[in-house]
């Protein structure tokens, strides 16, 4: 459980013509989160939620706290609803893999899916502790879309989820 509570935020959208800020924002976030992981043999389980209420209002220099542009845009960033399921077997010390889960309710109107496979090999050196190599395949069930406007339109045409399907190859070296 928590409950974080911000004061004197910038209250005002920023624009280039426009330039009159305050710091009269308010936001408060209130939620709890929960996991439970169950490691049967070889096995490692785990279902991860997370709840979050959050309220954002802004005062009008000196005038009682209302719910305005920006303390709506600050609502609109976080999901309500939010959790994770994922599965990891591992074949030995050095091979593992995995499947995963993650989804949020609607942020802006959209929700978000995505499911991973992942396999991990890791090395044990002699030079080093050790070394890993990892495959990830990633797949978004949906467009990922913006909240509308044209900035947001704009910074969403440079950040885009196309394709769904995605392909990492990394490594890591632990010394």
């Amino acid at each position: 459980m928590f409950k974080d509570k911000y004061s004197d935020l910038i209250s005002e959208p920023l624009e280039y013509i426009w330039f009159d800020l305050s710091n009269e924002g308010d936001l408060q976030h209130l939620g709890g989160e929960f996991s439970i992981t169950w490691k049967p043999g070889r096995w490692d389980l785990r279902v991860n939620y997370m709840y979050l209420d959050s309220d954002a209002e802004k005062t009008t220099r000196g005038l009682p706290k209302i719910n305005g542009l920006s303390a709506e845009m600050e609502k609109a960033l976080y999901a309500r609803h939010s959790g994770a399921l994922y599965a990891i077997y591992n074949w030995s010390k050095e091979l593992s893999t995995s499947v995963a889960y993650y989804g949020n309710s609607a942020i802006e109107s959209q929700s978000y899916d995505r499911f991973d496979f992942t396999v991990t090999k890791k090395w044990q050196l002699a030079c080093v502790e050790s070394i890993s190599v990892q495959y990830n395949l990633r797949h978004h069930s949906e467009d990922v879309s913006a909240p509308h406007g044209a900035d947001w339109d704009r910074l969403y045409n440079e950040m885009s989820y196309e394709p769904r399907v995605r392909h990492f190859i990394t490594g890591l070296i632990n010394f």
